[in-house]
């Protein structure tokens, strides 16, 4: 991260280590979807400048890096997420409306990112 204001929210399960610049602190989750998006009440925030190193089950020239321009709109299900910029707006919740199509969808919770900043992606492998 390059600037003092710079700051990054993290899968919960990724973070390794950050340099002295860096602080770690924990992103509070305002409703019952964060808890539901498999990162828990809480999720590890990283602000300031310096670098920092995450624990990816991917290789790195796997990872999907998205940048958002502030008038695109991203929506992702909560297993790919690596990391995002803390500048986006973020909200968590089902992909459907209404609980009765959300137990025919099967679909789990999902992110919707709108806004300017970047979103890391870790998508599973290809099956052809």
């Amino acid at each position: 991260m390059e600037s003092q204001r710079d700051a990054m929210l993290l899968d919960d399960r990724v973070f390794y280590a950050c340099s002295a610049g860096i602080q770690l602190t924990s992103h509070r989750h305002s409703n019952v979807a964060g808890i539901l998006s498999g990162n828990g009440l809480m999720q590890p925030k990283l602000t300031g400048r310096g670098v920092f190193a995450v624990e990816s089950p991917v290789p790195q020239h796997e990872i999907e890096i998205i940048e958002l321009k502030g008038s695109d709109e991203l929506v992702v299900d909560g297993d790919f997420m690596l990391m995002y910029s803390a500048s986006l707006n973020v909200s968590i919740g089902p992909l459907v409306k209404g609980l009765r199509d959300v137990m025919r969808s099967g679909e789990g919770i999902v992110y919707r990112f709108s806004g300017a900043g970047t979103v890391f992606l870790i998508p599973t492998a290809k099956v052809c």
